[in-house]
């Protein structure tokens, strides 16, 4: 679905580095595209790690919109954790 949407993002000038149908690799999250995919190996389910890569995509297109409530969304030097002691770590 991602890789077909890809040309209404592009025709608007959006960066977007799905390239193929194939599905991306698993664990290697796509943050650097107007377009972002994220798949883990593991269970189902929220994980520290799924969050953290949510994040990214955030930091990387959004950090020059302030949050409402800057430690609901932006979680500098990895500080999630902090928030969550009870999360599991999925890498």
């Amino acid at each position: 679905m991602a890789y077909h949407v890809s040309p209404a993002y592009k025709l608007y000038g959006e960066k977007v580095t799905l390239s193929s149908k194939e599905t991306p690799p698993i664990n290697k999250p796509i943050i650097k595209s107007a377009i972002g995919y994220h798949i883990r190996t593991s269970f189902h389910g929220m994980q520290l790690y799924d969050r953290e890569q949510h994040m990214k995509f955030v930091e990387f297109h959004f950090i020059k919109i302030k949050p409402p409530f800057e430690n609901d969304i932006y979680y500098p030097n990895d500080e999630l954790i902090k928030h969550f002691p009870n999360m599991v770590v999925g890498k």
